[in-house]
């Protein structure tokens, strides 16, 4: 016959098991969503790194060709003479519009720079 001791040391060492059970059990979770976290996290740095690559190529090459069109179309024209007022006043207007990035020193940067290579051939082609 089994006293109401042994039924308490029975129910007791049933409770250890599932605990122990319990224990690994939270233990792969724990690892699994570890793992979880490194492979997400990896994908959202991926994803990151895209992103800021391609708003650099989307804000270079917009400097690119303002300071190739201030370079041909006023710099190196019959407008030679006058081109330093034309260019403060199209920054002045520019800066209004757009902030202070388009200021005359950012435009005379961009005009003055010449690429080595054409920018053209860095954005993707339409139809690819």
């Amino acid at each position: 016959m089994t006293t109401s001791r042994d039924k308490k040391a029975d129910s007791q060492k049933k409770v250890a098991v599932v605990r122990r059970g319990s224990d690994a059990l939270a233990k792969r979770d724990a690892a699994f969503a570890s793992e979880l976290v490194r492979d997400l996290s990896a994908m959202i740095e991926a994803a990151q790194k895209q992103v800021a690559s391609v708003a650099n190529l989307a804000l270079t090459e917009p400097h690119w060709q303002i300071g190739s069109h201030v370079r041909t179309h006023v710099l190196e024209g019959r407008r030679a003479q006058y081109g330093a007022q034309i260019v403060s006043t199209a920054s002045r207007q520019l800066s209004e519009r757009y902030g202070g990035g388009f200021n005359e020193m950012s435009l005379r940067t961009w005009s003055s720079s010449r690429p080595r290579f054409r920018i053209e051939r860095l954005s993707p082609r339409r139809g690819d």
